[in-house]
This record gives C-alpha cells, sequence and structure tokens, in this order.
C-alpha cells in the first residue's frame, strides 16, 4: 500500500450552490440525525465491513474523540462525508500532530456534482486550524489526490511468515506468543523504541492499539510477539 502526506500551507473554506440548493459541509460527529445514513454509506463504498462493524469503528473513533466527521448536506441528507483522524508522527525525535483522511465517501448520483471536492478543501481547512501540519491517506487514486497537494510518501513492504518459520523461537530461551488487549504497553514500548528514530510512523496510544488489535480480529487474523529470557517482548509480528 502506498501512502501520501501533505504539508498544509493554505486555508480554505467552500460553500457551493448545486442544482439551485445550498449545499453546506457540516462536522457531523456524533450528530444522531445522520448516523444511518453514514453507516449505510459507508457500507455500501467499502462494502469489506459490515454495517455492525463500522458501526462499532467509528462510535470507538468519536467516543475517544479521536476523529472528526465531516459530511455534506442539502435539505437535511447527507449525501457525501469524511473522517479526519486526529493522529501524531515521530519526525526529527519530536511527535508533530497530523491529520489522518479516510472514509472518504459518496452516493452515486453526487459523485459529479463535486461534494467530495468540497469535503477535501474543508478538511484543509480545519487541519490547518488545528495545527496539524502534515495530513496521510491511502488513496483511491493518485491523481485526484495530487491536485490537491498530496504527493506520495511512503511504501509499505508486506512480509509473510509460516509456522515453520517460527519453530526455532523457542529455543535459547526466546518463545513467542499471541498478543492481546492486555500487552498494548508492551507493544507500543517495542514500536515507540524502533518507529521514534524515523521520521513519518504514526505515534500510537493505547486507544490506537486496542482499535488496531480490534480491526485484526475482525479481518481474523492475529498479532504474535517474541519473548526473550526475561519475559520482555522483543518484537512483534502479524503473521
Amino acid at each position: 500500500m502506498l501512502r501520501y502526506a501533505l504539508k498544509l500551507i493554505q486555508s480554505i473554506h467552500i460553500l457551493g450552490v448545486i442544482g439551485g440548493n445550498l449545499m453546506a459541509i457540516e462536522i457531523i460527529t456524533n450528530n444522531k440525525t445522520y448516523n444511518e445514513k453514514l453507516i449505510q454509506m459507508n457500507n455500501y463504498c467499502f462494502n469489506f465491513l459490515s454495517k455492525e462493524d463500522l458501526e462499532q469503528y467509528f462510535g470507538f473513533l468519536t467516543h475517544n474523540d479521536d476523529a472528526t466527521i465531516l459530511g455534506t448536506i442539502e435539505e437535511e441528507t447527507l449525501y457525501a462525508s469524511l473522517m479526519i483522524l486526529n493522529l501524531s508522527t515521530y519526525w526529527n525525535n519530536q511527535k508533530i500532530k497530523v491529520g489522518g483522511i479516510g472514509n472518504v465517501c459518496s452516493m452515486p448520483e453526487w459523485r459529479e456534482k463535486h461534494a467530495i471536492a468540497g469535503l477535501i478543501k474543508e478538511s484543509l481547512r480545519l487541519m490547518k486550524q488545528n495545527n496539524q501540519i502534515f495530513s496521510l491517506l491511502g488513496p483511491f487514486h493518485y491523481d485526484f489526490y495530487r491536485r490537491y497537494g498530496w504527493e506520495w510518501g511512503e511504501q509499505k513492504k508486506i512480509i509473510t511468515m509460516g509456522i515453520d518459520d517460527l519453530k526455532d523461537f523457542k529455543s535459547d530461551g526466546y518463545r513467542y506468543s499471541r498478543l492481546s488487549y492486555d500487552n498494548c504497553k508492551e507493544m507500543n514500548d517495542v514500536y515507540e523504541s524502533y518507529f521514534s528514530q524515523y521520521n513519518g510512523a504514526t505515534v500510537r496510544d493505547k486507544n490506537r492499539w486496542q482499535l488496531f488489535l480490534l480491526m485484526n480480529e475482525k479481518e481474523g487474523s492475529h498479532i504474535y510477539g517474541v519473548y526473550n529470557e526475561q519475559n520482555k517482548l522483543m518484537w512483534t509480528r502479524k503473521p
């Protein structure tokens, strides 16, 4: 998977008129009026997650103030939405505020009416206002996001390991074990000790680790860690 990074340099606001009607962009985080439509629209656009999974996902993020959801509203109906994730990244030995863009979606009839473009521009304004000087996203289309200033900033390498590759960890005092919610602090200690040396990795708190484990469970995956003779977690891997 490739990701993009953007340094925010402008403040942009949008309010448009479509078909003679006013198109408003609003913050709809935890707004029960639009919850059902929000879940329906995301389920339509990202059908690898069930409605129940989406409800749990949005509920987890918004309950912990980890996300802001924007919506395009016309005549009290939600037609498009995106989510700004409130993140931080390691940068030159500091933790820098970052806005992650996710769940960008709209109903088919609004895809030619620039509803998504309006949401993107409003998200830039809000991220700048919140001093989030970088923005990260996983693009569905590179050229679309390049129009607004994003550019390729990361390449992800996936390593697949078979169970036979792990058998030797039982020797020389090392062992491997499946990790759960109880191991969040240990996982973060390992993660931070490694990634804090480099620029661009996302800072993860306890909530992020819990969400990470939750989404892996939904996929049917598990996280394993390697422990040394002192029973200290050395590294983790998703098999």
